[in-house]
C-alpha cells in the first residue's frame, strides 16, 4: 500500500506540473479545461463589555467583504521548468461589503444586470497567468482589455479595478503551495513551506510559516494539510513588525492559522483548497482610580479566509 502510495502521488505531481486532464475531459458538448468557485474573505471586528463611555468611539461592529468567483482553467502551455501558461475565464461573480454591519455594496452577477455597473463587464472576460512549478503566480498577461474598467468613483468601480488588478490576481490564482518537481517523490509525512506576512495596520504584521504535510490517501485523493506557525525567518525584524507600535502592547494576541488540501491522484488536479487565519486581540482597563468598579474589554479580532473548490465541467 505505501509504494502505490508513492506511484499516485509522484503520477499526481507531474499532472499537477504539466496541467494534463483526465481520460474523457474533452467529450463532445463538455468544456476541457477545469472549472472552480473561489470565495475569499475578510472580516474585521470590534465589540467593547464592561463600563464604557456612549458615543461613535464605543460601538461595537464588523465589517465585511467578500468574493465569490466562478471560473474556468485551460492550460494553454507548459516548459521543461515546471511552468505553466494557463488562461483564465471568469464566469460569474459575487461581491458584498459590509462596513460597521451596515451593508455598503452587494452584486451577483445572475442578477444584476445593469450595463453601467463595471462589474457586469467581466463575466465571459479571459486574462493569462503563468505559475511556477510551485503554483506560485510569476506572470499576468492580456491585463489590456481592463484598462477602462473601473475608472469611476462609485464603489463599483474601485471594486472592478481591484479584481483586475495585477496584485488581486496573483494573490487569488497563488494562494496554494505546491511542492514542486524539486521535491521529487511524495511520501507520506512529507511536507513543504513558505512565509507569508499579513499585515493588520496599528496591530502590527503577523509573519507565519505555512508548513503542508502529506497525512495520506482516501481513494483516489491525496489528504494534504496546512499549519501556520510564527516564523523565525528573519526573526529580528519580524519581532519589530509584530509589535505594532506602542496601540498593539496593550494587547494579547491569539492566532489560528490552518488549511486543507485535495489532489485527485486521476487527474492531478486541485480537487480543493481551504485556509483560514483567524487574529484576536484583547485588552482590559481595570479600575485605577479610588471608588471605580468594574473594567473595561477591548476585543478586536480579523478573520482571512481563502476556498477553492473544484466545481462541474459546464456545456458550452
Amino acid at each position: 500500500m505505501k509504494n502505490e502510495m508513492v506511484i499516485a502521488l509522484t503520477a499526481a505531481m507531474v499532472l499537477l506540473v504539466c496541467g494534463c486532464g483526465g481520460p474523457g475531459a474533452d467529450k463532445a458538448g463538455i468544456s476541457s479545461g477545469t472549472h472552480y468557485r473561489l470565495i475569499q474573505e475578510v472580516s474585521q471586528s470590534i465589540s467593547w463589555e464592561g463600563l464604557i463611555q456612549k458615543g461613535p468611539a464605543f460601538e461595537s461592529g464588523k465589517n465585511l467583504n467578500r468574493l465569490e468567483m466562478d471560473f474556468h482553467e485551460d492550460i494553454v502551455s507548459t516548459d521543461q521548468k515546471g511552468n505553466v501558461v494557463k488562461k483564465i475565464t471568469i464566469l460569474g461573480l459575487k461581491y458584498n461589503s459590509i462596513v460597521r454591519n451596515t451593508p455598503l455594496f452587494s452584486f451577483d452577477s445572475a442578477v444584476d444586470k445593469d450595463p453601467a455597473n463595471p462589474l457586469v463587464k467581466l463575466p465571459g472576460q479571459s486574462y493569462t497567468i503563468k505559475t511556477a512549478d510551485n503554483g506560485t503566480v510569476v506572470e499576468v498577461k492580456d491585463l489590456e482589455k481592463f484598462k477602462d474598467i473601473g475608472s469611476g468613483s462609485t464603489t463599483a468601480d474601485t471594486t472592478a479595478k481591484r479584481l483586475v488588478s495585477e496584485e488581486a490576481i496573483k494573490e487569488r490564482h497563488g494562494m496554494i503551495l505546491l511542492p514542486g518537481r524539486a521535491a521529487g517523490q511524495l511520501k507520506q509525512g512529507q511536507t513543504w513551506s513558505d512565509i507569508k506576512n499579513y499585515p493588520f495596520g496599528k496591530m502590527g504584521t503577523l509573519v507565519y510559516e505555512r508548513i503542508y504535510t502529506v497525512k495520506g490517501i482516501t481513494g483516489k485523493v491525496a489528504d494534504i494539510d496546512m499549519k501556520g506557525i510564527p516564523s523565525s525567518e528573519n526573526a529580528d525584524e519580524i519581532y519589530k513588525q509584530q509589535q505594532g507600535g506602542d496601540f498593539a502592547k496593550g494587547f494579547d494576541n491569539t492566532v489560528t492559522y490552518t488549511g486543507q488540501l485535495k489532489i485527485d491522484l486521476v487527474s492531478g488536479k486541485v480537487k480543493a483548497y481551504s485556509e483560514k487565519l483567524q487574529s484576536d486581540w484583547v485588552s482590559i482597563k481595570l479600575p485605577t482610580k479610588p471608588g471605580e468598579t468594574g473594567s473595561v474589554t477591548l476585543k478586536m479580532g480579523a478573520v482571512r479566509t481563502y476556498e477553492l473548490q473544484k466545481i462541474p465541467l459546464k456545456r458550452r
